[in-house]
């Protein structure tokens, strides 16, 4: 479990009135540890697994890309935040938390000192009109900010979080992105590299695909990638919200008919599709996370056609021919340049 919801929830567990909690990808399994405290809490997540982990605990939580707007202004009591690996997320949400607790009213924040946790601190409170410090508790610091004399004009820089904007090109069509999705303001290498490998054993082996999966889309760089080739159905699906919007708006520009779906590692998903890409996340939170990657695979043979081939990029200190070796008869590394790999995998 981690340290910092642990925290988090004790200092909770001392206030009675309303609550709002962010939880992104690494809280799933802190959700058991607000289950007692549903009654005053609702969560709002931008990843879809932890929506779906919080309904099961009816915990009432909201889903979507960080749209604060849901709720109305000075309607919380208390917020508590985690910080998350990406700074423009956890700005966006200090200041979106700003206008939604009453004034007088607490925000918690906790973190390592690591990520950062220190600086956050210190802008909130300076947001906030408050003087706090962090507070250690071993590698752990939490803060307690009170809403006291707030200056909206030091509002934290989010990289104009809401804004979906133009941050490449593929074969002169512009391809749009915005922060919350990961690498979102470059093509990914280990992207482009499995598209080059994936074109080239496409026309090499002369091979034909029909229906296409994008497992863990982001915002769509490799279902872009296929804009050329004659293929039946297009389906791009991922977790986190602001990737779903920014699919389905690159979809929209290159005239493609793609069936985005919001989900949990393609878990709800039916069906079986003789093509699949994935560059999978193996990071989360701030964690290497090596089960995160074998759902990936295991989710790829599920969903893989006989006779069908699913593509992955890794970094190249992955193994990931091991954890595919249980799923899959065939495993064949079709490059390797010491940073990332490129991986056919074949039922």
């Amino acid at each position: 479990m981690d340290k910092s919801y642990t925290l988090l929830a004790e200092k909770l567990r001392n206030n009675s009135g309303r609550c709002l909690w962010f939880i992104d990808e690494s809280g799933e399994s802190a959700l058991p540890l607000l289950a007692p405290l549903k009654s005053q809490i609702i969560v709002l997540t931008n990843r879809y697994n932890v929506w779906q982990a919080a309904k099961k605990l009816n915990i009432n939580c909201e889903f979507n890309d960080l749209d604060f707007d849901v709720f109305e202004t000075e309607q919380f009591d208390t917020a508590c935040l985690r910080v998350s690996k990406e700074k423009a997320i956890v700005h966006h949400a200090i200041n979106q938390l700003f206008g939604r607790i009453k004034p007088q009213g607490t925000l918690y924040l906790s973190g390592a000192k690591s990520e950062g946790i220190k600086t956050y601190v210190d802008k909130s409170a300076k947001l906030f009109g408050d003087k706090v410090k962090a507070v250690k508790n071993g590698e752990i610091y939490v803060a307690e900010i009170q809403l006291k004399n707030a200056r909206s004009s030091e509002f934290l820089d989010d990289s104009s979080y809401k804004e979906i904007r133009v941050i490449d090109r593929l074969d002169d069509q512009p391809i749009v992105s915005k922060p919350g999705v990961f690498g979102w303001n470059k093509i990914d290498q280990g992207s482009q590299i499995l598209v080059e490998e994936f074109i080239y054993y496409y026309h090499e082996k002369d091979r034909t695909y029909q229906n296409c999966l994008d497992l863990g889309c982001g915002y769509g760089f490799l279902t872009l990638a296929t804009h050329k080739l004659p293929l039946s159905t297009r389906t791009a699906t991922d977790s986190n919200a602001a990737a779903i919007l920014c699919m389905q708006e690159n979809a929209k520009n290159y005239q493609l008919d793609v069936n985005v779906i919001a989900d949990d590692c393609g878990s709800n998903i039916n069906g079986q599709f003789d093509l699949i890409l994935c560059n999978p996340p193996f990071h989360q939170g701030f964690d290497i996370n090596n089960t995160l990657g074998k759902r990936f695979i295991e989710q790829s043979h599920k969903l893989l056609a006989q006779g069908g081939d699913a593509f992955f990029v890794v970094n190249s200190f992955i193994a990931i021919e091991t954890l595919a070796k249980p799923y899959f008869t065939q495993i064949e590394t079709l490059a390797n340049n010491k940073k990332f790999k490129v991986v056919r995998l074949s039922r």
